[in-house]
């Protein structure tokens, strides 16, 4: 697929705006699209009366010494604009832009300030697009608090037929909104979207000699100059410039600055901003650099433009450098600059973490499934995104959608075309294609680390056993819970329990896709009844569910887990046979988290029909290996949707992973959940179970750090493919050493560390 962006690129001198534009094509090539910036030159629509205008009025600029070193700027930019930004060699007008439609699959509008009210065009708006081709924009920038009625009627035409909606700000958002077909997603600007490594690959090697601040400011304020001055002079550092920016000459920039450069490309640029001591600036992209170089740096309200700091307070609540904004005059002094904690950039900001996965899913979610969603039937998604939820089958009113094995094992769904309305249903209830939006915050979240009292439940779950003790008490209420259970063939599948004997089959994790069948529908059958309703299961089957139903039940408690991901149900089989042909009987129970070699040291256990037993630690077992290592895992795992802090459940279950090093005194080895409330419901529902848990608060950013597949997405290996090629008709266990070999790499590096221990150990 081939992706046409449109933005603000074509002979931009504009550092942020050449660096975003060059950031969103490298984010879109490493989630596997070909994608270059349009060259749009608007100039030549332009009457000869309107360039004669621009001609003189450049003519009379003040201070016409400067001329010479706006060329020397201008020179600068031409390499990096033309050599290093992917763009078509094809240089469109307004007029002729629609030509360009033949070359592109998709199109991208933004990221910067493409919806600025006073400049838009209609290229940036997308109207050229025909819309059968897939629109969408990506961190469109408005920059500005307000719109007229006129202004209003004209987003909300040109939006119509664009397939998703992504702006920069939560006031752009707002604005938004309510002239958007779909739902608009507060995004990244792509400059974040690429890691510090990936920057300073571009960055070229320039150094200033002298310790310096550098400075760069957009907007005319002398007082932001005056107290640069006076903090460079009070921390003995140089200050380094870049002198008259936008084009235009100021009297401010004339004496300020020890080293006033000019001949700065955007790539030395983040040399400029990787070396420096501290930066101060009126920037939003100079902002970003700090935060991506994890420098200290101080930002300033831009004189003149109240209304395009909505961005910088946005990514400042993020980072969580909220203090770092100066946007008062009480902030506007030495002493308050210096009193100011250092950022620590030793703590990664957990907000920011999961915005960044949900702007990368965003593009790629939208881009591969907006070309299915014109079909308004299935696909609903392609196979890499598709988590099998059985959400699309369970909506679908003529049931022409059927759950079908591929060759990995996995589910997808299956159309019949015959039986097919087209209602769009399945792309409604998709919570891929169509994602449920959320209003809770980050300040809705709690943590606690609990355990049930009853050792024996305990000693028979997977971690501190709160999912039963939540199961007993909706159980005593005389409602129904549905959770992941083993068929007599030891594949799994979600069922509902009425009972408290009945909730043993769904103690213990099940390291296997659970199939989903008919568990929606039954479970809204028993909420329009007035039962109350617990639903577990991972992330995205709890997706599927509230995409299904479509609406609020207060009767429906949800719980999910920390996901790694799930393996492959063909995988798992292939080693149930295995295990079996070596025990030569069939299976009769499964722990797949024995404790009793140890809760952090758990086994998986099988037990046969003629009392033989397998048991092997899980870092020894090559099933647990292959899970753990993410050979078998679905597609969609590798780049999940439902990677988010906040979560759509009320209440997240997870081993409490780390507490040895966090509380080493509530370690008993037998097991510690980790509790995360989610919700109102989440937190009355934990009060019910207090008397049949012991608890304690926890931090949210410490469990996380310990958890972090929370918000991280597991990595496929490299191997992957090949594994599962092999798999289907090889022995599992050849199959499995060979491709869970360590390299040669890791080899060595093994090798030299037990050779050191030995040494040290020697003395």
């Amino acid at each position: 697929m081939k992706i046409g962006i449109v933005t603000h690129y074509y002979k931009s001198i504009n550092y942020g705006g050449n660096l975003q534009a060059f950031a969103l094509c490298k984010a879109l090539e490493k989630l596997g699209y070909e994608a270059e910036q349009i060259s749009l030159d608007r100039s030549k629509d332009l009457s000869i009366k309107s360039r004669l205008k621009r001609c003189v009025k450049r003519i009379l600029k003040p201070n016409l010494r400067n001329r010479s070193n706006f060329k020397i700027r201008e020179k600068a930019f031409l390499g990096f604009n033309q050599n290093v930004i992917p763009h078509s060699n094809t240089i469109y007008s307004e007029k002729t832009i629609h030509k360009s439609a033949e070359n592109y699959d998709a199109f991208i509008t933004g990221s910067d300030q493409v919806w600025h009210p006073y400049a838009v065009c209609d290229a940036y708006l997308l109207k050229f697009a025909p819309s059968t081709k897939i629109k969408l924009s990506y961190a469109a920038s408005i920059a500005h608090n307000i719109l007229t009625t006129t202004q209003k009627h004209r987003y909300k035409k040109a939006l119509a037929d664009f397939n998703a909606i992504s702006v920069r700000e939560n006031e752009g958002k707002n604005l938004i909104g309510p002239l958007s077909p779909c739902r608009v997603e507060v995004t990244l600007d792509p400059t974040l979207l690429l890691s510090k490594d990936e920057w300073l690959e571009i960055a070229d090697n320039y150094e200033q000699q002298d310790e310096y601040l550098f400075c760069y400011f957009l907007g005319d304020d002398l007082k932001q100059r005056e107290l640069a001055t006076e903090y460079a002079k009070k921390n003995n550092l140089k200050i380094v410039t870049l002198p008259h920016l936008l084009g235009k000459w100021r009297k401010c920039d004339k004496s300020f600055g020890d080293y006033k450069l000019y001949d700065v490309t955007p790539q030395r640029l983040l040399s400029l901003i990787n070396n420096a001591k501290c930066i101060f600036t009126d920037s939003f992209h100079a902002m970003v650099f700090s935060s991506i170089f994890e420098k200290e740096h101080f930002v300033f309200q831009r004189s003149g433009a109240k209304a395009m700091s909505s961005r910088i307070t946005t990514l400042a609540c993020l980072l969580e450098t909220q203090t770092h904004f100066c946007d008062s005059e009480d902030k506007m002094s030495l002493e308050y600059i210096e009193g100011v904690e250092k950022i620590d950039y030793s703590k990664e900001s957990l907000a920011f973490l999961s915005m960044k996965d949900k702007s990368l899913h965003f593009l790629k979610n939208n881009i591969s499934n907006s070309e299915l969603n014109e079909q308004r039937a299935i696909n609903v998604a392609d196979n890499k995104n598709c988590s099998g939820c059985h959400a699309c089958v369970s909506i679908c009113p003529k049931k022409c959608i059927d759950m079908i094995s591929d060759e990995e094992g996995f589910l997808y769904p299956l159309v019949n075309h015959d039986k097919c309305i087209k209602c769009g249903l399945c792309i409604k209830h998709c919570p891929i294609a169509t994602p449920n939006e959320s209003t809770k915050t980050i300040d809705d979240i709690q943590a606690f680390g609990a355990y049930n009292k009853d050792e024996n439940v305990r000693n028979n779950s997977s971690s501190g056993g709160i999912f039963t003790a939540l199961a007993e008490t909706i159980i005593e209420n005389e409602g129904v819970v549905f959770g992941a259970a083993f068929n007599d063939d030891f594949s799994v599948s979600h069922k509902e329990a009425f009972t408290k004997d009945e909730l043993v089959k769904f103690r213990g994790s099940k390291y296997v896709q659970s199939e989903i069948g008919d568990s929606y529908k039954k479970a809204k059958n028993y909420l329009e009844q007035g039962k109350i309703v617990l639903f577990s299961g991972t992330p995205c089957q709890i997706g599927g569910l509230y995409s299904y139903l479509g609406k609020e039940y207060d009767n429906l408690i949800t719980q999910d887990i920390i996901c790694h991901g799930v393996p492959s149900p063909m995988v798992w089989e292939k080693y149930i046979k295995q295990r079996e042909e070596e025990a030569k009987q069939q299976t009769r129970s499964v722990i797949f988290k024995d404790k009793k070699t140890g809760w952090k040291t758990y086994s998986i256990t099988l037990k046969f029909n003629n009392g033989k037993q397998y048991t092997q630690k899980a870092t020894s077992d090559l099933m647990m290996k292959a899970f753990i290592g993410n050979l078998c895992l679905r597609p969609s795992c590798y780049g999940c949707s439902f990677k988010e802090l906040i979560r759509q459940s009320d209440i997240t279950l997870a081993d409490y992973w780390g507490i040895n090093k966090i509380s080493p005194q509530m370690d008993d080895d037998k097991g510690l959940s980790l509790v995360i409330v989610n919700s109102n419901k989440g937190k009355n529902i934990l009060q019910r179970i207090e008397s049949k848990i012991v608890k304690f608060d926890a931090s949210l950013e410490t469990a996380v750090l310990y958890n972090s597949s929370m918000i991280k997405s597991s990595i496929m290996p490299h191997n992957r493919a090949s594994f599962m090629t092999q798999i289907k008709d090889g022995d599992f266990d050849k199959v499995a050493k060979a491709h869970l070999k360590p390299s040669l790499i890791k080899r060595i590096k093994s090798l030299i560390k037990r050779i050191i221990k030995k040494i040290i150990g020697r003395k």
